[in-house]
């Protein structure tokens, strides 16, 4: 499996594409930045079928119509999270002085779902319907907004919850190998080892 970080957006989010078996591949939070996302396909010479979003704030979703109707992709996000999709107020970017108004999900999550090897872990807190991707046999997560390098995900925002963060942060820490290798939202890879020791 090999895994292509592109910091995309004004506000650096990272975006991944995940290089399963021979030329298969999945796309994970395209945040803007729609041509340069499809440059790093190109060069990496694989086919998106399938487009997962951690969440639905706009920084996670900005360039998701143009990709999906480029690739010709199916869009996959937790349930509670959908509304995001077509809604500026709620996807938060009506807030940030835009409205961004994407295509609605293919396919909706829930907890203990699988894609491609990836289990669908429920992390609410930064919104109601965040997730994590857990590839048990690569020992790799995705984590969204819910954890990074040297820091949480944020709870001012409509929908955010403390305590749900904080569930879903010891949800991880309790279940997963502390070696497991955490991709995150924003800013650089990390492990889980390294977390619990700079988070507690």
């Amino acid at each position: 499996m090999q895994v292509k970080r592109i910091p995309v957006g004004f506000n650096k989010t990272n975006c991944y594409l995940i290089k399963l078996v021979d030329t298969d591949g999945l796309l994970v939070d395209p945040g803007g930045e729609g041509d340069k996302i499809i440059k790093e396909i190109n060069n990496m010479d694989i086919s998106i079928k399938k487009i997962i979003l951690t969440h639905g704030h706009f920084d996670h979703i900005a360039a998701l119509a143009y990709l999906r109707d480029s690739l010709q992709a199916e869009v996959y996000i937790h349930k509670l999270d959908s509304e995001m999709l077509v809604d500026p107020s709620k996807n938060l970017s009506s807030s940030f002085g835009s409205d961004i108004e994407t295509v609605p999900a293919d396919h909706l999550l829930k907890d203990g779902d699988m894609i491609n090897g990836f289990k669908i872990i429920h992390t609410p807190g930064h919104t109601p319907g965040g997730i994590c991707l857990y590839h048990k046999e690569e020992g790799i997560l995705f984590s969204g907004d819910t954890i990074f390098a040297m820091g949480v995900g944020r709870t001012d925002f409509p929908g955010s919850s403390t305590k749900d963060l904080q569930n879903s942060i010891e949800q991880i820490k309790n279940n997963l190998p502390v070696e497991t290798v955490i991709y995150p939202g924003h800013g650089p890879q990390t492990v889980l080892e390294d977390f619990m020791n700079y988070y507690g």
